[in-house]
């Protein structure tokens, strides 16, 4: 049987120089092993997921874009990036059936940067439809000002 570690918390790792720290509690992944301080992620997950990505995936295998040359979602053409579900990755499905499309880098980033949920797609399209409603109300009101 392997000895664990002596336990250390990430910030004490640091502060020391360590690149490595064990809490004794099992990771999200139920893993019992060190962690890294600069991640946070544990050694034995961090090890192993890569390697279960190659062996599923093969580009050649993607379906081509809609339209050769153009985004999926924006339908601009542009250099286009692969667009692969995190969520789903993350719980272990294969990374063909995670493959959701292919998108230019500006539809990417907006995703990623809206979190890549469809919760915060809704809240973004709602916050953009208000602001269009009230837009349309200031411009139909008599009343209104142009800065108003």
């Amino acid at each position: 049987m392997a000895t664990l570690p002596n336990t250390i918390s990430r910030i004490d790792a640091i502060r020391t120089g360590r690149k490595r720290f064990y809490t004794g509690t099992p990771c999200i992944h139920g893993h019992f092993a060190e962690r890294y301080a600069t991640s946070g992620n544990c050694v034995e997950y961090q090890f192993s997921r890569p390697v279960q990505r190659r062996r599923d995936l093969c580009f050649g295998d993607l379906p081509p874009p809609r339209v050769p040359g153009h985004c999926d979602l924006c339908e601009r053409p542009a250099r286009l990036k692969r667009d692969f579900d995190r969520a789903l990755i993350e719980r272990g499905f294969p990374m063909l059936e995670c493959h959701r499309g292919w998108l230019c880098l500006s539809c990417r980033t907006g995703l990623f940067q809206l979190g890549d949920t469809p919760q915060a797609l809704r809240k973004a399209f709602n916050y953009v439809s208000g602001q269009i409603n009230r837009n349309l109300e200031r411009q139909t009101d008599p009343k209104s000002t142009r800065f108003g």
